[in-house]
């Protein structure tokens, strides 16, 4: 895996932590507020608080994470993360922030979920992370991969988001930096 001198970091960047999805994927959290380069980012998520509270969606496979998904072709990012988050939580989100990235180092390209035939970016990819305010909750049907919504503290999140993604170390930053404001 790269290390922090081979990422080339910015000033004011660094890595937060660091995982394995699997022996094949490993990847690292960058605090940044530069963008990465948009026609490598695959996905975004979205840290969304809605009066004090942080809004988690239990996926039916992966369990209880943060809201975001895949963006679509010719979609931007900020696009993308709004549309995903009104799927899966039904929250309206306005003016979301980019607070750090996942650089997705996999060993072996890895084939796109839904481009047969294709790859994702390769040697590395990036995933946009993002925190916002929801202004309203609509009563919406949910997106098919997702089986409930919660709005959770601090403490209870950390106990409930699934392994492997290191959100709970992603939130605590957040509260730390006083980038967002929730209740333990």
């Amino acid at each position: 895996m790269k290390t922090e001198n081979e990422l080339h970091l910015r000033k004011g960047e660094f890595v937060l932590t660091e995982a394995k999805w699997d022996d094949n994927t490993p990847w690292k959290f960058i605090i940044s507020k530069e963008k990465p380069d948009s026609n490598l980012c695959t996905a975004a998520f979205c840290v969304t608080s809605h009066r004090g509270t942080l809004l988690l969606i239990q996926n039916r496979k992966r369990g209880w994470e943060i809201p975001g998904g895949h963006i679509d072709e010719g979609e931007e990012i900020e696009q993308a993360l709004i549309r995903e988050v009104m799927e899966e939580t039904g929250a309206v989100i306005e003016n979301p922030q980019m607070f750090g990235y996942k650089i997705v180092l996999p060993v072996f390209p890895i084939p796109h979920r839904d481009k047969k035939g294709s790859y994702y970016p390769f040697p590395y990819s990036y995933v946009p992370y993002y925190h916002a305010e929801a202004s309203e909750i609509l009563d919406l049907k949910l997106a098919p991969d997702v089986i409930g919504i919660k709005f959770v503290n601090f403490n209870e999140a950390k106990s409930m988001l699934a392994p492997g993604h290191n959100h709970d170390k992603i939130l605590e930053h957040l509260i730390k930096s006083r980038s967002i404001d929730i209740n333990e």
